[in-house]
């Protein structure tokens, strides 16, 4: 098991999620009036980084062990999958997960010493949400609440969680500010989803896309694209986010973009693609909220 073949088991490229969910809430913080704390961003982002890669790890041990991923998977087509191609055994992934698990448990008890006793909560929390993914008898991914689950994590959880490291407090507006960012994940989560639509159906795998059927969960996931700008719009206008994080209404041209794509064909990357649109949004209202400060 070499360095080289951990990293990619944690699907490296996804952890730009934690580093958003994270960034969002320190710049909300920051634009309440609260200064930045660079140790306690740290923290956070090792805490949520180690989070996401055992959900990755973790998600790949019970996909293998339930009969779910096989070379011909979609996600093994596209993905390294290092269980499946016979590098990892599942036994190993499971050590992968606890470790993970355990650095991001002694971040939350620095956190914890730092004055932040409600860290433990959430990382309570964070442990459990990482096993009912996919871990009986959860099995949320298997059920139709993958989005939610997704949506929940990198919005109110992640973001509220972390606005709390840096401002020891929670303000009720985060709460609100961190729906645009659970949605524009959530989003992602159904383009994987709207990808494997007929192998999840053969795998009685339910899923949101396949109870729908691919015309329905197409027109579904094109309104998606536009739930985290029209949050935007509405929060503006109640003065709960300046008119400056308007900026992110110059991700819609890509969100127009991959419906005009997805209407032609849902494609192999079809999440990765939808991720450039949660990564293009997200920072464009991250920085908004830097430059309201300076406005």
């Amino acid at each position: 098991m070499s360095l080289k073949e951990i990293i990619m088991s944690i699907r490296p490229w996804s952890l730009i999620i934690s580093l958003i969910s994270v960034s969002a809430g320190f710049a909300f913080a920051f634009y309440e009036g609260y200064s930045f704390n660079p140790l306690l961003y740290i923290l956070t982002l090792v805490g949520a980084v180690c989070a996401q890669s055992a959900v990755n790890v973790i998600n790949d041990y019970f996909d293998t062990i339930y009969g779910i991923d096989k070379p011909d998977t979609p996600t093994v087509k596209y993905r390294p999958h290092l269980v499946v191609q016979g590098i990892f055994k599942p036994i190993q992934l499971i050590y992968m997960t606890l470790g993970f698990i355990v650095i991001g448990m002694v971040t939350a008890v620095v956190l914890f010493l730092l004055s932040r006793p409600l860290v433990l909560a959430f990382g309570a929390l964070g442990i459990l949400l990482i096993y009912a993914w996919s871990g009986p008898p959860f099995k949320l991914k298997y059920v139709g609440l993958a989005e939610f689950e997704n949506f929940l994590v990198f919005g109110p959880v992640i973001v509220v969680a972390s606005y709390y490291v840096q401002a020891g407090t929670i303000s009720p507006l985060i709460l609100l500010a961190s729906l645009p960012f659970g949605f524009s994940e959530a989003v992602v989560d159904f383009a994987n989803n709207l990808r494997d639509i007929d192998f999840d159906k053969k795998a009685n795998i339910k899923t949101i896309p396949a109870m729908l059927g691919k015309e329905k969960a197409l027109k579904v996931y094109s309104a998606l694209l536009f739930v985290p700008n029209v949050l935007v719009v509405l929060f503006v206008i109640l003065g709960i986010f300046k008119p400056i994080s308007l900026i992110t209404l110059l991700s819609i041209p890509l969100a127009l973009k991959l419906i005009k794509e997805f209407k032609k064909e849902v494609p192999l990357m079809a999440d990765a693609k939808t991720s450039s649109h949660n990564t293009l949004f997200s920072f464009l209202l991250i920085i908004s909220f830097i430059l309201a400060v300076f406005i």
